[in-house]
């Protein structure tokens, strides 16, 4: 899941978005804290994976990274919800979710 510190930004982006949706929800950010500090998830930039393409955990000079609880399942919510649009075919993330886990799983197999 992309990650990014520039906190202030996106909630303008997610803001303005707001106000051209009228009020309708917005699942392209989710807000909360990594490492301490003000982060924003990037569910527009979510995309499938298959376990080979994992390379290592994410670290912090060699430290795992964890998601407090309450940011790992909001992120995970808003998440499957955006897969949920995506089957009905409104596209969150910025390419075709969707086609994207077809052709992972088939590579898997």
């Amino acid at each position: 899941m992309p990650i990014s510190t520039k906190f202030e930004k996106y909630k303008r982006i997610y803001e303005n978005k707001k106000l051209k949706s009228e009020n309708r929800p917005i699942y392209n950010f989710v807000f909360g804290k990594v490492l301490g500090k003000k982060a924003v998830f990037l569910i527009q930039n979510i995309f499938p994976t298959i376990e080979k393409y994992i390379e290592k955990k994410y670290t912090n000079p060699n430290i795992d990274v964890e998601i407090p609880t309450t940011e790992r399942d909001n992120v995970i919510i808003t998440s499957l919800r955006v897969v949920e649009l995506a089957q009905r075919g409104i596209n969150v993330p910025f390419y075709n979710i969707i086609e994207m886990k077809k052709i992972l799983l088939n590579e898997n197999k």
